[in-house]
């Protein structure tokens, strides 16, 4: 079927499923309509890990921090990183 927004889905709902006084909704027009729903639909074995756990251990792709990510930038109140003249923190840091 048709991957649809939500937006579509519920504009589809109002005016593809009437209210059925006359028998027009058929079937096929609910299979349709449940198709929709399950081809947009975001199931949790089709997200990555990280999308359910919130856990940073199942993040994939996660940067590469250089060594002065160790460093200690100071930790009293008004210490800033000091930087080299390449704009990276100074090794002595």
């Amino acid at each position: 079927m048709t991957v649809r927004t939500r937006a579509q889905i519920n504009s589809d709902a109002d005016t593809l499923l009437p209210d059925n006084t006359s028998a027009e909704i058929s079937p096929a027009d609910l299979r349709g309509r449940i198709k929709d729903l399950a081809d947009s639909a975001a199931f949790s074995a089709e997200l990555a890990a990280v999308a359910t756990t919130g856990a940073y251990a199942d993040l994939a792709g996660k940067p590469t921090l250089g060594s002065a990510a160790a460093l200690s930038a100071g930790t009293s109140a008004g210490n800033v990183p000091v930087l080299d003249g390449s704009g990276k923190i100074a090794a002595a840091v």
